[in-house]
């Protein structure tokens, strides 16, 4: 992850109180620093930065105070570690909790909604971090977030333990007391105590659960706990008027789209898979694994899923106002989104792809985000639908080669395109697109310019390199945007497409960038791809920016 440069020096930091280990707190003049830590009130629990094994690397987490063997419960950096002591755990403005590297970088940060200006972080005596408010309202805990290790409290799915279970008897076996002692006797028994009271549940569907496990299921679809309500299909039938053609809303390969409204004046939107689609299976599967557990204000929210016979369908709230390409390709329909919906959509967008790769239970890769794949509820704001593609990454997985590539065109990044591999940083990739998309009302896939043979994201660059960024926005937005905002969220999409993954920024920097007026670095060349001409495309296109183009104009316009 690229972090984003802080705008203080750490010599400024000599004003901040370095916290005793008996604080169990952080807050804007409280940080965990070095090998300082915070431990929760009753010492059980302490927080600070650890090298994990043999690693020269340095991690932010939680251990059991108390056990001799350092037993590591929650780590906030796994997959981008520390070099060295030189991290800093602290509150930066707007309130937020973040971990700045040696560079100035913030390299994690909770994902939380809003700010706050008094937020404390505090070490319960549970193990669990939380960030709250001046009020004590939580605003965020790692309880959401377990790691490798249950603590009574945590938001632990079966699917976790369950998927644990095939390695207990070897940890319980093992002749190696190191080995077995690095779990913590907590840990496993605490886990004999959830698999015991499974098996022996008076509910059908938790000891069906166990059962397909014990069995050696190998239908992941069937061993995960998915916690997803199941609806009848006389329900759903009754809903849509028995999938009556004037309820329908779209169709795709995987099958046909209705409207339908339950009992109760509940409107719901029904994805029903075509019994001769081949294509709609594997995503249909997908799709029910990687969204029944997310919960987040810009993604589109699953009710539940009917399995009735050869009938598989999904069922999904509403959005009133159909997809982001209804309104933003259209002439006239997209004179509704003036500059201030459409800042909140990008807002809402990269703040759905942030908790994705960030802050859900797995990071999850979207890798088919495009503008028919952003619905819009009833007040505009953003969801992120169709994860019928999205793939999940567990552990230090940061990249991966796939089979089956979505060849959704215009959004495809390089890599993905020419080498079938993927990262977090193909969703940047297509974020980047979507946002010189809606800034210009033009396709990036078909768009045409008299003067050359460059797609969006080509001309968009030229414009960029020669200073003139302005003649992207769409005429419509002229009345109510502002040139600043306007300038840097172009300056932001060009980072997002630059050519090599490594220099496009995380989605946890560009939602910072978006948050606030910072000084941004200068775009690379994109990875674009033209339909004529390449060699002559690609040869107009290939020099960098030379000088700070849009940080002159930025200064230079006011707001209007």
């Amino acid at each position: 992850m690229e972090g984003l440069k802080i705008p203080f020096l750490f010599s400024s930091l000599f004003s901040i109180l370095t916290i005793s280990n008996a604080a169990d707190t952080i807050t804007k003049t409280q940080s965990i620093t070095g090998r300082n830590t915070i431990v929760s009130s009753g010492g059980s629990f302490e927080m600070g930065f650890f090298s994990p094994g043999n690693s020269q690397n340095t991690c932010l987490g939680i251990w059991y105070k108390k056990i001799s063997v350092r037993t590591v419960v929650w780590v906030a950096n796994r997959e981008i570690p520390l070099v060295n002591f030189s991290g800093i755990l602290t509150v930066l403005d707007p309130g937020i909790l973040s971990l700045v590297n040696g560079t100035n970088s913030v390299i994690w940060s909770p994902n939380v909604t809003g700010s706050t200006q008094d937020p404390v972080a505090q070490l319960m005596e549970s193990g669990n971090l939380v960030v709250k408010d001046a009020n004590d309202n939580i605003l965020w805990e790692n309880f959401d977030y377990p790691c490798d290790t249950p603590l009574p409290g945590m938001k632990l799915g079966k699917n976790i333990v369950m998927g644990l279970e095939c390695h207990l008897s070897s940890w319980k076996s093992s002749d190696d007391p190191a080995q077995r002692m690095k779990l913590g006797k907590n840990f496993v028994m605490g886990l004999e105590r959830h698999l015991s009271s499974w098996k022996s549940s008076d509910d059908p569907a938790q000891r069906n659960l166990m059962n397909n496990f014990e069995k050696g299921s190998t239908d992941k679809s069937q061993t995960e706990d998915l916690e997803l309500p199941l609806f009848d299909l006389a329900v759903i039938a009754n809903s849509t008027s028995n999938f009556s053609i004037n309820n329908k809303l779209g169709e795709g390969g995987f099958g046909r789209v209705y409207k339908g409204m339950l009992e109760g004046e509940q409107e719901i939107t029904v994805k029903r898979l075509s019994k001769n689609s081949s294509q709609g299976l594997d995503e249909f599967k997908n799709e029910v694994i990687c969204i029944a557990k997310l919960q987040h204000r810009n993604l589109v929210k699953l009710i539940g899923c009917c399995i009735q016979g050869e009938e598989k369908m999904l069922i999904y709230e509403y959005m009133p106002n159909k997809s982001m390409d209804y309104f933003i390709f259209d002439q006239t329909r997209s004179t509704l989104l003036d500059w201030p919906k459409r800042f909140h959509i990008m807002n809402g967008i990269s703040r759905g792809l942030l908790y994705l790769h960030q802050d859900s239970r797995q990071r999850i890769i979207h890798r088919d985000l495009k503008a028919s794949n952003i619905l819009l509820d009833i007040d505009m704001n953003p969801k992120i639908s169709e994860f019928g593609m999205a793939r999940s990454f567990r552990g230090n997985e940061t990249e991966a080669n796939t089979n089956k590539v979505v060849r959704t065109y215009g959004y495809m990044s390089p890599e993905y395109a020419v080498d079938v591999l993927f990262s977090v940083k193909l969703d940047v990739f297509s974020f980047g697109v979507l946002v010189l998309e809606i800034m210009s009302r033009k396709k990036n896939r078909g768009f045409y310019h008299p003067d050359h043979h460059l797609n969006l994201l080509g001309h968009a660059w030229r414009l960029y390199k020669e200073g003139r960024s302005l003649e992207l926005i769409d005429e419509a937005l002229w009345d109510s945007c502002y040139l600043t905002e306007v300038l840097q969220s172009i300056h932001e999409g060009l980072l997002c497409v630059q050519q090599s993954p490594q220099d496009r920024p995380s989605m946890l920097s560009v939602v910072l960038m978006l948050g606030g007026k910072r000084t941004l670095p200068h775009a690379k060349q994109p990875g674009f791809f033209t339909k004529r001409n390449v060699l002559e495309a690609a040869s107009s296109s290939s020099k960098e920016a030379t000088g700070p183009v849009d940080k002159i104009t930025i200064t230079l316009l006011n707001a209007r």
